[in-house]
């Protein structure tokens, strides 16, 4: 190699490592400070997103459709919704707690097929969704 082209690709060796350097993810101090503000969702919103997941599932399992209780999402979301309206959920006064419906929403997300459903509320991550002060 001449010196020209081993001049050159130390410059570029040199610049690739000080441009490396220079990247790094600016670590913030821990100050002790906890958060204590939960986001809330809407009571009729997380009747409808509790319905939608439901009904999601109850189709990824085949159970929608010809010879089964709903034809289809929408009569399945319906009816969970309409039959819901006594549900645990719309007695919270500040609306849901988000963290507990993403819970619950996963939950129903995962539920086995081969087995009974059974009622949302049944479910661990689904039996309380208010914040624990109410």
């Amino acid at each position: 190699m001449t010196i020209r082209v081993k001049n050159r690709v130390f410059a570029i060796a040199g610049i690739a490592l000080a441009v490396g350097a220079c990247e790094h993810e600016t670590v913030q101090p821990n100050t002790g400070a906890a958060t204590t503000t939960a986001a809330f969702v809407a009571n009729d919103a997380a009747v409808l997103s509790v319905a939608k997941a439901r009904c999601r599932r109850e189709d990824e399992c085949n159970r929608l459709g010809n010879g089964h209780k709903y034809a289809d999402r929408d009569q399945c979301t319906t009816a969970y919704v309409n039959r819901d309206g006594d549900s645990p959920i719309l007695t919270c006064p500040s609306g849901v707690n988000k963290v507990q419906l993403d819970k619950c929403l996963g939950e129903l997300a995962n539920q086995y097929c081969d087995a009974h459903m059974g009622p949302v509320s049944a479910m661990p991550h689904c039996a309380s969704y208010c914040s624990s002060s109410e």
